[in-house]
């Protein structure tokens, strides 16, 4: 589930309510199929508890930061995100770019896994870092 109302008119009422599923998390990084899936084997089963906590959330309002060129603007999106049963509040920074019927974002944030409770899982040569960095890329259209 996600839903972004924004108006390029208004853009300091903008909303952001975004459901992911963890299990479609891709891993970017160059590593061999054997190690990507132990990777997944861990992440999913061991880290995130993914059957436990099928759903990550994030919800927020955001403010802009920057209007670079006419149709770009720099958003701080000011809200609270749910990972592994924790909430905690969270900025995240965005690109937005308005069209006349669509909206595109991307951007990029880190959390730390300690703030949501989330444990390295013991047994593993692989070790995960309490560091993440996450990058996303969202678009929509406007709603008829």
């Amino acid at each position: 589930m996600s839903l972004v109302e924004a108006n390029p008119n208004r853009l300091e009422s903008g909303k952001l309510a975004l459901t992911v599923n963890p299990s479609g998390f891709q891993l970017v990084d160059e590593v061999s199929e054997s190690d990507r899936r132990e990777i997944y084997r861990v992440m999913h089963g061991g880290v995130l508890e993914s059957s436990k906590y099928p759903d990550i959330a994030f919800e927020g309002r955001w403010v802009v930061s920057d209007n670079p060129s006419p149709d770009v603007y720099g958003v701080k999106v000011d809200g609270s995100l749910r990972l592994h049963g924790v909430t905690n509040p969270h900025v995240v920074e965005a690109r937005v770019t308005f069209s006349p019927d669509r909206l595109r974002a991307h951007g990029e944030f880190i959390i730390f896994q300690s703030d949501y409770r989330i444990k390295s899982v013991g047994g593993s040569a692989l070790k995960p870092r309490d560091e993440l960095k996450f990058s996303f890329f969202m678009g929509g259209r406007r709603r008829q």
